[in-house]
């Protein structure tokens, strides 16, 4: 048996075979759109806005809400990846599957049923709605 040394190693490429679910795609990333909002370069919790957080500290806040709020969800570290890089790092026009730019406003509008109130460009954050 000879080995021919001068044909390459294959490379495990783990995003090459790996298929995402749209549906949990869209899901976890439109609720992350909707918990954190970005302003001068920091991001803030929508129900904390005193408290600002590095990215870092925005992924791991959101990794354990999908946890513990979508069960259901299988996330993978791909899946984790693609919700990240769609809501913290592509520019492209669904404003809801990406952290938006808050304009450092809050303003009493209940009638939203939103806490977010989007605005042409950014948002402005509103009450709790109940």
């Amino acid at each position: 048996m000879s080995h021919d040394n001068n044909k390459p190693t294959p490379k495990a490429n783990n995003n090459a075979s790996v298929e995402i679910d749209e549906n949990s795609l869209e899901l976890l990333s439109k609720n992350m759109s909707e918990w954190f909002v970005r302003y001068r370069g920091q991001f803030y919790l929508v129900e904390r806005l005193g408290s600002p957080l590095t990215q870092h500290e925005v992924r791991k806040i959101a990794f354990l809400r999908f946890k513990k709020r979508f069960p259901e969800v299988e996330i993978s570290s791909h899946l984790i990846r693609e919700v990240f890089q769609r809501t913290l790092s592509e520019v492209h026009d669904n404003a809801k599957h990406s952290v938006p730019i808050w304009d450092g406003i809050t303003v009493c509008r209940p009638d939203t049923g939103s806490r977010l109130i989007r605005g042409e460009d950014m948002v402005s954050i509103g009450p709790v709605a109940v």
